[in-house]
Parts: C-alpha cells; sequence; structure tokens
C-alpha cells in the first residue's frame, strides 16, 4: 500500500510539472505580434545566402550523424530569421529575446507559420562555417536545439552588418514543427 501511495504521489507530482509547463509555454509560445517591425529586405546589412546554405548542410549532416533526418527548409522560417537578424542589427541587440522582452518566436508567429515546437540558435564573430556549427555542437543547450527529433523545419538568415560597434555576420537560424 504504502508503494502503491508514493507511485501515485510521484504521479501526481510529473503530472502538476507537465500541466504548469504546457501553462507556461502555451502564454510565452503566442505572445502578441503587436509592435513587431517588418523589415525590408537588406535594408540594415547584406544577406549571404550561400553562406546560410553552408551551414544547414553542416547542420543537417549533424542531425544525420546522430540519426535524425535532415531539417527541411521553409520560407516562412527563412524570413522570420531573416526578420529577427535585421531587427538585432536595427536596434543593435545581442540577445534572443528582444529589447521590449519579445520572445524570438514572436517573428515565426509573425510569418504565419503555425508551430508546435520552436528553436533559436544564434551565432557571430566565427571564423567560418565549421566554427559556427561546432560552436552550437559544443554547447548543451544549442546541441539539444539542433539535434532535436521535435524540428523537422529550419530557416536561417546569414546578414553581415553593424552589430554593437562592430562590423559582423550575423547567424540567426530557428528549428520548428509546425501543426499538422
Amino acid at each position: 500500500m504504502k508503494r502503491l501511495l508514493t507511485i501515485i504521489g510521484l504521479v501526481a507530482s510529473i503530472t502538476l510539472v507537465v500541466v504548469l509547463l504546457w501553462l507556461f509555454f502555451d502564454n510565452y509560445s503566442h505572445q502578441s505580434t503587436a509592435n513587431v517591425p517588418e523589415y525590408a529586405e537588406n535594408s540594415v546589412g547584406s544577406m549571404d545566402n550561400q553562406l546560410a546554405d553552408q551551414i544547414v548542410d553542416q547542420v543537417n549532416q549533424a542531425r544525420q550523424e546522430n540519426g535524425l533526418s535532415a531539417l527541411k527548409r521553409n520560407d516562412l522560417l527563412d524570413k522570420a530569421a531573416g526578420q529577427k537578424a535585421m531587427d538585432m542589427l536595427t536596434r543593435n541587440y545581442w540577445s534572443h529575446n528582444t529589447p521590449d522582452g519579445k520572445l524570438p518566436f514572436v517573428f515565426i508567429t509573425k510569418t504565419g507559420y503555425d508551430y508546435v515546437y520552436a528553436g533559436e540558435v544564434l551565432a557571430c564573430d566565427f571564423q567560418d562555417v565549421s566554427g559556427v556549427v561546432n560552436g552550437w555542437l559544443n554547447s548543451k543547450i544549442h546541441r539539444e536545439v539542433i539535434l532535436s527529433s521535435d524540428y523537422k523545419d529550419v530557416g536561417i538568415a546569414a546578414i553581415k552588418g553593424k552589430l554593437l560597434g562592430k562590423q559582423t555576420t550575423l547567424i540567426v537560424m530557428f528549428t520548428a514543427a509546425a501543426h499538422k
């Protein structure tokens, strides 16, 4: 009987944690996109589509080496990544969240991509494509974003511009899975 009560208590605790996490993420994943600026392409920097393609190729190679399917490029996620990168360059910040506290996923929502799961990784001041991808894979949280089996789609922007007073190439990559 004591063992049964312990199991029931454990199940109740796990259920409570799952419900709290669901409430937290449901609330924050649907932040208002009001006051999220819209930028014209290349308005604050120049896109490097070749670099973006090379990064996605290496990310997909790492996923396949870990028994995962390749992420599929998605135009809406590409647009969201470009908008986020231009926002960072225009407003001069280096953070996942905007200066006014909005989560990065508002850029995804604004494009109309209806996601179940989404993640973001950022990079700048790197020497080459391998440096970007290896840096992400060597960081526990970035590795989890790149190697999660939950994600099916990817969008990326590589924009050359000035960030925090320094010329750089800024990389914003979103991974996500859409509602079916």
